[in-house]
This record gives C-alpha cells, structure tokens and sequence, in this order.
C-alpha cells in the first residue's frame, strides 16, 4: 500500500495497522477476472438463528418417527413413574419456583424455557 496512514479511512486504518507486522502485497483485481469470489471477503447473508434451525431440525426428527398409541402411553408410563419429570410436570402446569436454578433437578436439563409438556401430560 503506497498512501500513508493518515491518508487512508479509518477501517483501512486499522487493518493496515493490523496487517504491518505481516509481508503482504494489495492488488487489484477487476471484478470480471473473479470467476469465483472469496467467500471469506463476503459479508455473510442473513440467515436464520441457529436456535430457529435447531427447533426445524428437532421438528423434523420428531415428525418422522412413528408415533403408535402403544409406544406413546409406554412413554406416558415411564413418565408418571419417573421423579424429574413428574416434577416437571408439576412445574410446567403450576408454575415454576422464583429461584428455578438452585433446584438440583433444574441443573442437568440446559435450557429450561423450552420444556413443554405435550399429549397425554408427557414432557
């Protein structure tokens, strides 16, 4: 680069400044001699939050398994005889303590804003 610090913006600025202690050359190239673009030089584009494409994802998988009468009340049995998710049954329909991440039971799940309770009262 052959203008002076004070001559460029600030973002070259800084990225000059950055980039002194490294060898480099700056060359321009015209856009028509770029077949292909650096994708690491491109703003990336709006996408969905990784949060949003987990719940399609969780969807999904959900979607596809089979969901027989049979196995949903095996699942609803083991639930009703299982401690942490009767009282997450309790919590969700009753609502949940002021100081939810003391609860030992509360430690183990991560996030507790997504817990829901589906058919036939399982979690």
């Amino acid at each position: 680069m052959h203008k002076a610090l004070d001559g460029l913006s600030p973002r070259l600025q800084r990225m000059r400044l950055k980039k002194m202690r490294y060898p480099y050359q700056v060359q321009y190239i015209p856009g028509k001699d770029l077949v292909i673009a650096d994708a690491l030089s491109r703003s990336p584009t709006e996408g969905r939050e990784d949060e949003e494409l987990s719940e399609l994802y969780i969807q999904m998988v959900i979607s596809t398994l089979p969901e027989t009468d049979e196995r949903l009340s095996e699942i609803w049995q083991a639930q009703q005889e299982d401690d942490v998710c009767i009282q997450l049954i309790n919590f969700v329909q009753k609502g949940w303590p002021e100081k939810v991440l003391c609860l030992p039971i509360c430690q183990d799940i991560g996030n507790i804003d997504i817990i829901s309770i589906s058919k036939m009262d399982c979690v």
